[in-house]
């Protein structure tokens, strides 16, 4: 496999040295006319990048974005499919939520998803209102659905410490908390878009507000 030279120093770091400095290279998507994926270092530098489609195929923003283990990159170029893609630019995996496991002709669109230790994808649905869980094959693992009353529209996904799923709602701005059968196990209603929120490692919720307003 050919890998140009920013992909090859930037694999190199990911490869041989210790994660807390591997992480000081951030990855961005930048949308809404950009539409752009880069990996910067800690000064800013860029040090690869990929044009993505954007408008071309009816998509305006890059909602979430993951830099693998194996230095691959998985995002969303339409607003139902996500791709993986090498640092090289060779797609290696994709998987359309408007054509796969039960979607054909519904209306469904994808804000968040995480590949996980296992391999497998965890993916946000909205419009169809569930989470589910694909193998690489895109074969369907596990799916239960969101509760109704306006969290089925979604933002970030995450995982929980404890194997949970902390999912964000835009409207209604809410955070739910389900445990793996699809129960809510925790809610926090902001009244305020809510994008993003991650569980703390002192088992507090980090969550970020998008309507300009703070949290309570």
């Amino acid at each position: 496999m050919k890998i140009n030279g920013a992909a090859f120093i930037i694999l190199s770091l990911l490869c041989s040295i210790p994660f807390a400095q591997a992480e000081r290279l951030v990855l961005v998507g930048a949308s809404y006319g950009k539409n752009i994926l880069a990996i910067c270092d800690s000064r800013g530098e860029l040090l690869w990048s990929h044009k993505t489609a954007g408008p071309n195929k009816g998509h305006t923003g890059h909602h979430d974005l993951q830099l693998l283990e194996n230095g691959n990159i998985l995002f969303h170029d339409t607003w139902t499919t996500l791709t993986e893609i090498t640092l090289d630019k060779k797609v290696v995996w994709t998987y359309d939520s408007a054509t796969m496991n039960g979607n054909e002709g519904k209306r469904v669109d994808v804000h968040a998803f995480k590949r996980l230790p296992n391999g497998h994808t965890i993916i946000a649905e909205s419009g169809i209102g569930r989470i589910l869980e694909v193998d690489q094959a895109g074969k369907l693992v596990h799916s239960f659905p969101l509760k109704k009353g306006g969290t089925q529209s979604t933002r970030l996904l995450r995982m929980t410490p404890d194997g949970n799923y902390l999912v964000c709602s835009e409207n209604p701005g809410v955070v739910t908390e389900y445990d793996r059968s699809g129960n809510v196990v925790w809610d926090y209603v902001i009244n305020t878009r809510v994008y993003g929120a991650i569980r703390l490692s002192n088992g507090n919720t980090l969550i970020a507000s998008g309507g300009g307003e703070q949290c309570p």
